[in-house]
């Protein structure tokens, strides 16, 4: 199911189907599962697309926290203006740990 909500960043099945907390409360909506993920998911620092990782995308680049610090917003939004672009490394599994 792709919706307009769905993007680099966020997929609404995705995001539904890994937080199972999430789709108890909103099922498949995909607008409120965006507005959870928006709200709630991004500081919680839920991952929101499988080919995105904010955790990855943080560890990738350390010069970051000084700038950002621990606002995952700000890793988002750099994420998509600028990032996507540079093609960093943003889904790494070796990274999470």
């Amino acid at each position: 199911m792709s919706t307009s909500y769905d993007n680099i960043v966020f997929n609404a099945s995705y995001y539904a189907s890994v937080h199972s907390d999430v789709y108890a409360l909103y099922g498949d909506n995909a607008r409120a599962l965006y507005e959870h993920f928006i709200t709630s998911g991004i500081c919680e620092g839920r991952q929101s697309s499988a080919p995105f990782h904010i955790s990855v995308y943080k560890n990738s680049n350390p010069d970051f926290v000084n700038v950002y610090g621990d606002n995952l917003t700000e890793y988002y939004n750099h994420f998509i203006l600028v990032g996507c672009n540079e093609q960093s490394d943003f889904n790494n599994s070796n990274l999470l740990q």
